[in-house]
């Protein structure tokens, strides 16, 4: 199975200098909680998430109006290409700790999302696909193993 067939295409996206009010009315209207940022040709140089929101609303006491989705977005994303086989996709997503992942053609553009969202309702869907449902487990554990380690002690006090 292909990334193509389980992705979501219908990606809402901002701008670098869109705000984090706007960014988080995004989410809530399309129901997400992954906004990619992109450049005038549609390219991704970033993503915001609504954790990244969060944070950057609850440590800088600044109004969501006031920050801007360049100052919170990370820029050290990783995608995948609608062709990649699911397993890989799911791969990549544990190697890097996260549970969507922008899917980008040829020339970088932005085509679609792969969340765990959408795999997860693929194996509701298909169940007797053992080889995806044992990869979507390992992706899961890998992507909670990072909440079980420890905090340095600066970050706890």
């Amino acid at each position: 199975m292909k990334v193509q067939d389980v992705m979501t295409i219908d990606v809402h996206t901002c701008a670098p200098e869109a705000n984090l009010a706007e960014v988080a009315q995004v989410m809530w209207e399309s129901d997400c909680g992954i906004v990619p940022v992109v450049d005038e040709h549609n390219r991704v140089r970033g993503v915001v998430t609504d954790r990244d929101v969060c944070i950057a609303l609850g440590t800088r006491n600044q109004p969501a109006a006031w920050v801007q989705a360049a100052d919170v977005m990370s820029t050290e994303v990783l995608t995948g290409s609608a062709t990649d086989d699911l397993t890989m996709a799911l791969a990549t997503m544990r190697a890097g700790r996260v549970r969507r992942v922008p899917v980008v053609d040829a020339d970088g553009a932005l085509c679609g999302v792969l969340s765990l969202d959408d795999v997860v309702l693929q194996i509701t869907e298909k169940s007797r696909d053992a080889k995806l449902r044992d990869a979507m487990l390992g992706t899961l554990r890998g992507i909670c193993e990072k909440w079980k380690t420890p905090r340095p002690a600066s970050e706890t006090a």
